[in-house]
Formats: structure tokens, sequence, C-alpha cells
């Protein structure tokens, strides 16, 4: 049972003045530990140590920053066993990916610590009347929001640049998973982090808000709902705050006239339910030729039905509970609505009958779905995915781009062919072959899928202003 019902302000734990809430299992309801809904005044004090503890972490060099990262790494590799366990138990991943999981996000510190002569670069531009010297400073207090179905990893994929950007941070974990991303203070205590540069408030929306709206808060990092990065962009555009929002996706898989279907239905199954399909690079939408469509259905409707749910603590267990009670009927309430509109169940489509306690829902496949539908428009965020019929390669593309969203595209299919198509999908990622996110490599959307990038060398600009010294020659 993991007790944290206080707040990290300042290098120490603080009592909170928010409301205690339980923190459930997904699994069997059962309850895995307490958090806090923090208040006004937990933020402030820890807005405020941040704010403090700014100028001497900024004053650092981005070398010596990079060196309180790896202490901070080393400390969370003594904890991972247990953080991937209480993620497990609080979230509902199965404990197999949850320990690679949290061993790549640790991982993360080691890799912006070793970038951080892109902080420390200084370039010289030769103008007309004088020369142009740019530096790279930190924006300042940065928020960090991170969403209830990877908060651990997401809240280090943020933590890493900011701190070595210079930044001081107040992380705000989600109510409905909060408990392993608060191994991170104590790590941060163990290593010798200075005291303010980490500071964690757990909280619902109302915390949520009471950062984002902070007058000495200067950036803004969030993973989260569309609204909820709508939200944010109001709030911000009073002050004009830096903003990066990783949002939605709605993501196509276009399935290539030609491509080994049942090799593409093994990738599709990858790229469709990781995670129990709770995952923004779900592969949601599968957009197949017409003349194919009837067989690829067939196979992956049966790869989909050799899934088991097994309970997520289970080391062969691949696929787990829904994280919350509300989602599993967010879920429910789309699968009902295709049905009335025409889609029809190849397999799963309810809850799963072998548990009687829990969030349990059949990985599903939909068929005769058409891109107009409700379901081929909206997130899911579900194990969940729909196969759309289409006539011309022109027509994939029209379809797969004919969306909101623009967060992780795949295309299944002749290598040479494939990266044509790639070329040509509205999409900050495509994946061609395979289903993988790598580190190294820029992350984010475009359209209602976000603002910005995370991972990557990039993002670590995403904390930096760049400031230009005018001199004579």
């Amino acid at each position: 049972m993991e007790i944290r019902t206080n707040i990290f302000v300042d290098g120490a734990w603080r009592p909170s003045a928010g409301t205690v809430v339980d923190v459930l299992s997904p699994a069997d309801e059962q309850k895995v530990g307490e958090t806090v809904d923090a208040g006004t005044a937990d933020v402030d004090a820890a807005v405020s140590a941040a704010r403090t503890a700014f100028d001497g972490w900024r004053a650092l060099p981005a070398a010596s920053r990079a060196k309180h990262l790896l202490s901070l790494r080393d400390e969370l590799l003594t904890d991972l066993e247990q953080i991937s366990e209480v993620v497990t138990r609080e979230s509902g991943t199965p404990i197999s990916i949850s320990r690679s999981m949290q061993r790549n996000a640790t991982d993360r510190l080691r890799y912006y610590a070793e970038h951080a002569g892109r902080v420390s670069r200084v370039e010289e531009r030769l103008g007309k009347a004088a020369r142009a010297r740019i530096v790279q400073e930190p924006v300042g207090v940065a928020a960090l929001l991170t969403p209830w179905n990877g908060a651990y990893a997401s809240a280090l994929t943020k933590i890493a640049p900011a701190l070595l950007a210079g930044c001081t941070v107040v992380l705000k974990p989600p109510l409905e998973t909060p408990l392993a991303s608060m191994f991170i203070a104590d790590a941060a205590q163990r290593s010798g982090l200075p005291a303010g540069v980490l500071n964690i408030v757990t909280g619902g929306r109302s915390a949520g808000e009471l950062l984002v709206e902070h007058p000495d808060v200067q950036k803004i990092a969030m993973t989260g709902s569309v609204a909820g990065g709508q939200a944010i962009m109001r709030s911000a555009s009073d002050r004009l705050k830096r903003l990066t929002l990783e949002l939605g996706g709605k993501s196509a898989c276009v399935v290539l006239p030609g491509a080994d279907l049942a090799a593409a239905a093994d990738q599709v199954v990858k790229g469709s339910m990781f995670n129990t399909g709770q995952a923004c690079v779900a592969w949601t939408r599968l957009l197949i030729q017409q003349d194919d469509y009837e067989r690829f259905v067939e196979l992956l409707g049966a790869a989909i039905d050799r899934i088991r749910p097994l309970n997520p603590m289970d080391p062969s267990s691949t696929f787990g509970p829904i994280t919350t009670p509300a989602q599993l009927e967010r879920i429910e309430g789309f699968v009902t609505r295709a049905l009335t509109e025409g889609a029809r169940i190849v397999t799963g489509g309810s809850r799963v009958e072998a548990f009687d306690r829990g969030s349990w829902y059949q990985p599903t496949l939909l068929r005769d779905v058409h891109n107009h539908m409700e379901i081929a428009r909206n997130e899911v965020f579900g194990p969940v995915t729909v196969a759309i019929p289409y006539t011309t390669v022109d027509d994939a593309v029209a379809q797969a781009n004919d969306s909101d969203y623009g967060l992780s595209g795949a295309v299944l299919g002749d290598q040479d062919q494939a990266e044509k198509v790639a070329q040509r999908l509205e999409s900050g990622t495509v994946s061609i072959n395979c289903f993988t996110l790598e580190d190294h490599a820029p992350f984010g959307g475009r359209k209602l899928s976000g603002l910005g990038r995370e991972w990557g060398p990039e993002g670590i600009d995403a904390y930096l202003e760049s400031k230009v010294y005018a001199l004579p020659f």
C-alpha cells in the first residue's frame, strides 16, 4: 500500500491542505494507495519554491546539471522494480510491459544528460553593423502535467530536458495514477538535487488550473486530452506562456495493396492493442484496400481473438484492464453508437465476463466502418480498432488525412511504396512496417494532436529561449 498524502516542496515532504483520495486498482477495485487533491496553498508553495530555486539552478553549468540527472537516474534504478509494480497496480499496465516502459523512461535522464552541449552552445553571426552572439537561456519555472495512462514515464520525459535546460519544475501527476511518480521525489532527495528544483503536487483539474494560471509559471508542458490542451491555451494566452501540448490521436494505418496480410495483421495487433489500447499512438483506423478487405479482417479478427486478458501482475499478461471506470463506460458508449451507425463486431465488443470486478473490456475489432462515423473521427482510447475500406492509394491517403488529428500514423507494405505514401500523410510520426517510437527522435502531433515536440534533442529546445547579444566589430 502506497500512502502518498504529502506534497514534495523545496526538497522536503510537507503536509497538504488538500483532500485525501483513495487510489484503486483497475484490475480488482482494491485500494492500492492514497493520494491528495492539492489546493491553492499547495500549488502556491510549490511554485514559490521553484521560483526561488531558479536563479541558482540556471547559474550552474549545463554539465553540472547533467550530473544531477545522472545521479537522479542512479537512485531511481534502485527503486525500479517497485516503481514498475506500483505502475501496474495503479494503472493496470501488464507488469511485463511496465518493467520495460519504466526502465526506458528512467534512461531518458541519461539520454538528456549526454546532450548538455545543446544547452551551452553559443553561435556568432556577422551582420552589417554588428556581431550577433546567440546563447540559450532557460524559459523559467515549468509546470508539467502528466496523463493517467503513463504518468511516471511522461514525468521523466518532461523533467529531464526541463532540468537540463536550467528550468525548475512543478510536476502534477494525475489523481487516478499518482503513486509511481512520487518515487521521483524520493530519488531527488537521496541524489542531492538542490531544494526547490523539483516540486511535486498531486491533484485533479482544479490543481492543474491553479498551476497553469499561476503568474510565476512561464512554461507549461502537458500530455492529455484535446479539451484539456485547449483550456490550457486559453488560460496561457493572457501571458503568452510557452506551451508544449501532446494531445490525442486517431492514427491511421494504411495496409497497401500487395502487402503480406498475415504479417500486417501481426503488426496491427501490436500497434492497436499496446497498453490495452490506452495509448495516444494506437492505430485505431485501419485502411484496407477493398480487394483485401475480407481476408485481412478475417486474419486480424483471428489474431485479436487470441489475446487473453490476464491479471496485470501475471508475467505472461500482455493485456490488462481499463485504467478507470469512467474510461470503460466511455469505450462502451463509442462501440454501442458505432453499431447503431452500421458497424459490425468481428471480435470483442463487450466487457470481459471472466472478471467480476475491475474495469475490463475485450480487445475489439469493428468492420463496415466508414471514415465519417463517430468512432472513426474521435479518440476512443481503449482496445478498439476499426477496419475501413479504400479503393485506390490516393483514396487511402485522403481518408487518412481526413481527420482532426495527426499524431502517429503507419504504412504497411512494399518498403519503397510505403515510404512514398508516408511522405503524404499529415502526421508527426509515421511507422513504416514496424510499430515503435524512438527516444532519440522528436515526438509530437499536428492539427488537434498538439503543439511542439518532446523526445530527442529537440525536446530540450522547448525549455530554452534564444538570447542575442549585439556586439561591435
